[in-house]
């Protein structure tokens, strides 16, 4: 581009004068006129930096380079929002407006060390020497808000061994992509790479048995997810459908997710849980304290629920509280139920 743009300004100033430059200008006019041609070409290639730089400056998005370098005074403003990692981390993130007119980005885990926090960034530019006074300055932001839609679906719920399997997806975020993390036995059934906001892919699986893949939807480019779904299917060899048939044990209840929206959470606060698990019936949440003492503190729930539950109020900062999921099987014509067929456990940090 750049010398698509000399070259035309070089046409347009030599064309024209081609002929009275050998005719009538003398030795000294045209060495002149060259020269001043010459500066022509170095304000043009000048003007090409200054362009590139007003392109990086408009650039809003978290990839920096060397030139967008800050000191604390360079800082317009700044804010800190708590977000997840794909495998459910609680990340601090930092939005940070310069004065210039870009706008960066920087994360590290909740629990990061100064040294950690100086070198997240570091790694966008930052060359101040006061971290903490930088980021005191933060003024907290909201969680990302919950995508309005996540819809993941295969196209049949059972398959045989290394049959074609369709996967489509739609949300209402800008990108999704694939999460071994929150998929069955963290499998990678799908690479993990960024995808838009609609599309199908196609894979088999060999493995008997029920699989789920779960997808992640993101609102930018960062890996920091507004919401999550999955498809759920089914693995059989049809040759086995006889055998099957005289086996009269209870499907067991499958878990599809159990996530915390944050792992450390301030005495007062309420613990924000979300969970789906499928075949399954009258799920509770036990809640364990320190000392050993449980109570079920939500007991007959459904398949799936975001729900929030208070703190115990004996809870205090260094304290590990343990929130289990138990869900019990469905019945069948010859097996009854068994409780706390499904089991699973977080645990919450007191700050």
């Amino acid at each position: 581009m750049k010398k698509t743009i000399i070259t035309i300004l070089i046409t347009l100033t030599l064309a024209a004068p081609t002929v009275t430059i050998a005719q009538t200008l003398t030795d000294q006019e045209r060495a002149l006129k060259l020269q001043l041609i010459q500066i022509l070409v170095q304000q043009v290639e000048r003007l090409q930096e200054l362009l590139q730089q007003r392109l990086q400056t408009d650039n809003t998005s978290t990839v920096t380079t060397a030139k967008n370098t800050f000191t604390n005074d360079d800082v317009l403003s700044i804010t800190r929002q708590t977000v997840h990692s794909d495998e459910r981390e609680v990340y601090r993130r930092h939005e940070i407006k310069l004065r210039s007119g870009a706008t960066l980005s920087a994360a590290y885990p909740e629990n990061a060390s100064t040294e950690e926090q100086t070198r997240a960034f570091r790694s966008i530019g930052y060359q101040g020497d006061d971290i903490d006074d930088l980021l005191d300055q933060a003024v907290f932001k909201k969680p990302i808000p919950r995508a309005e839609k996540c819809e993941l679906e295969s196209n049949r719920r059972t398959y045989e061994p290394n049959e074609l399997i369709t996967l489509t997806w739609e949300t209402s975020e800008a990108y999704a992509a694939f999460n071994a993390y929150g998929s069955s036995n963290k499998t990678e059934y799908v690479d993990e790479q960024l995808r838009g906001a609609s599309g199908s892919v196609t894979l088999r699986v060999r493995e008997e048995g029920d699989h789920y893949i779960n997808l992640n939807v993101y609102p930018t480019r960062e890996r920091f997810a507004s919401g999550t779904c999955t498809a759920l299917f089914t693995i059989s060899d049809d040759s086995d459908s006889d055998e099957e048939s005289s086996n009269y044990d209870a499907p067991q209840p499958v878990l599809i997710k159990y996530e915390a929206e944050s792992l450390t959470v301030s005495p007062g606060e309420s613990v924000q849980l979300s969970y789906r698990v499928e075949t399954a019936r009258n799920c509770r949440i036990t809640v364990t304290e320190p000392g050993g003492y449980s109570k079920i503190a939500m007991d007959g729930l459904s398949k799936q629920l975001s729900v929030g539950t208070p703190l115990p109020t004996s809870a205090v900062s260094g304290d590990k509280i343990d929130y289990t999921l138990s869900c019990d099987s469905q019945p069948t014509s010859h097996t009854s139920s068994e409780r706390n067929a499904l089991s699973e456990t977080i645990t919450i940090n007191v700050r």
